[in-house]
């Protein structure tokens, strides 16, 4: 092995061992080391979790749309395009029902985690502002020295409930660990908690006292004062492990110890919650790239429907018949494109860009089929879909009869089609029904650049006769 082949395979193993790493070590421990940091952090793992749940709804957005230019486009395309649209709108169909039913349980199972870290984050976000409660340093009123009975008491107001030093914190003053989650580093959610302040020898605890300046053996020189203290501090709590085995049940907590009042349920529903969610992965999903998906030649449901639309549906598909699968897949690349790149400049894009001219019910459409297949003219969509389908039947009538035009001709009896034509006064001629079809080709056509101009009165027409 040579030195830069050695290098190299030293190099491979440094990177997965790095990555692994990552992928496995607890990165987010060290971003809660203080009740506010960790309220911070809560904030930023509870966007992380909607944005899970969000990222989910576009992408259904996203299929809902593509499927409405494919819908439609199964309609209005030439006869392979159509039979592609048609073949890519069950897939996506397909997609859309899956990811819709995963988005349900997706959205609650978030918002479930959500409440509660919001719940935990507002905690800790108070036992900040709480710790920072103080007694200020002051003095009372000397006792008088008379001999008698005599109480002396003060006043003080306590500093810091009013602190709002973590709230303020700008996006500026946050550290990127603060800022940024990392969902797969996840294991453990510090917790944290209120006790009193001790100090060295419970000095913390020591804030009222009678003090003396000087000569101290005379009563009058003897006044209340109040010691400058912090009362409270948040330290670190029982930590809520959402990686940890085991936790796949909602088992009921153990019996709190007498005496402890922090939310025992609270966290470990948190725990269970948190754990569930990323263990059972609810909101994750693959992207649908429709270029790959369409050339692959390996979507069942794309070659099922490519076969029923050149085939006939009474057709039994048969994975194992070689013939079969050769014309499937011929004409997957046929309709498709060999390639990802090839789908998107032959199929795709010219799907998108095909011209529609129509008027529908008043409302004017006149503009590409992927502007006009969107949400504000949903309602339109289902006539729009009723008059293409019949548009198209007419077209095939007109070329059928075109056909026959030329078939009924001459003054060979025996050579007359009998379906289409009949023999009169000694020449073969056009039947009157199949003629009727011609009728139609005043009002309906197709321009050059591949739109479809369509007037009013064969929209009433063909809406009529369907």
């Amino acid at each position: 092995m040579t030195a830069h082949v050695a290098a190299f395979y030293v190099k491979v193993a440094l990177f997965y061992a790095t990555a692994r790493g990552t992928i496995g070590n607890d990165t987010e421990s060290a971003k809660q080391a203080s009740a506010c940091s960790s309220a911070i952090y809560l904030h930023s793992l509870q966007k992380s979790f909607a944005g899970q749940s969000t990222a989910l709804i576009a992408e259904l957005s996203r299929l809902l749309e593509t499927h409405n230019i494919l819908t439609s486009a199964a309609s209005a395309a030439n006869s392979k395009k159509r039979h592609g649209a048609n073949a890519l709108a069950a897939v996506v169909g397909k997609q859309i029902a899956t990811l819709a039913t995963k988005s349900q349980t997706c959205t609650s199972k978030a918002n479930e985690v959500i409440a509660l870290l919001s719940l935990q984050a507002g905690q800790h976000l108070a036992y900040d502002g709480l710790s920072k409660l103080e007694t200020p340093t002051a003095e009372g009123n000397a006792v008088s020295g008379s001999g008698s009975s005599e109480t002396k008491d003060m006043e003080a107001t306590l500093t810091g409930l009013t602190d709002t030093t973590c709230i303020d914190k700008k996006t500026t003053d946050l550290t990127a660990g603060e800022r940024n989650v990392n969902i797969a580093g996840l294991h453990t959610i510090r917790t944290y908690k209120l006790q009193r302040k001790t100090g060295s020898s419970n000095a913390d605890k020591k804030f009222c006292a009678a003090k003396c300046d000087s000569t101290c053996g005379t009563a009058s020189n003897w006044k209340p004062a109040f010691l400058g203290k912090t009362l409270l501090e948040a330290v670190p709590d029982t930590n809520i492990e959402v990686k940890a085995t085991g936790k796949s049940n909602a088992n009921k907590p153990s019996k709190c110890s007498d005496g402890r009042t922090e939310p025992t349920q609270q966290k470990y529903d948190l725990e269970w919650r948190a754990y569930d969610f990323l263990n059972n992965k609810y909101c994750e999903f693959s992207k649908l790239d429709l270029g790959t998906t369409a050339t692959s030649k390996s979507d069942e449901t794309i070659r099922r429907v490519m076969l029923a639309a050149t085939q006939g549906a009474s057709t039994k598909y048969d994975p194992e018949n070689n013939a079969q699968k050769a014309a499937i897949d011929s004409l997957i690349t046929e309709t498709f494109g060999s390639d990802k790149n090839a789908f998107e400049n032959g199929f795709w894009k010219p799907l998108k860009e095909t011209m529609m001219d129509l008027t529908i019910g008043g409302k004017e459409l006149k503009n590409k089929l992927e502007n006009i297949a969107k949400p504000d003219n949903i309602a339109l969509k289902a006539v729009l879909k009723q008059f293409l389908e019949a548009k198209a039947r007419i077209c095939d009538n007109i070329a059928a009869a075109t056909k026959s035009d030329i078939k009924c001709e001459g003054s060979d009896q025996a050579k007359c089609d009998n379906e289409k034509c009949d023999f009169k006064d000694g020449k073969c001629k056009l039947k009157d029904s199949v003629k009727s079809g011609k009728l139609w080709k005043t009002n309906t056509n197709t321009t050059v650049n591949n739109s479809f101009v369509i007037n009013k009165v064969p929209i009433l027409l063909a809406v009529l006769l369907l």
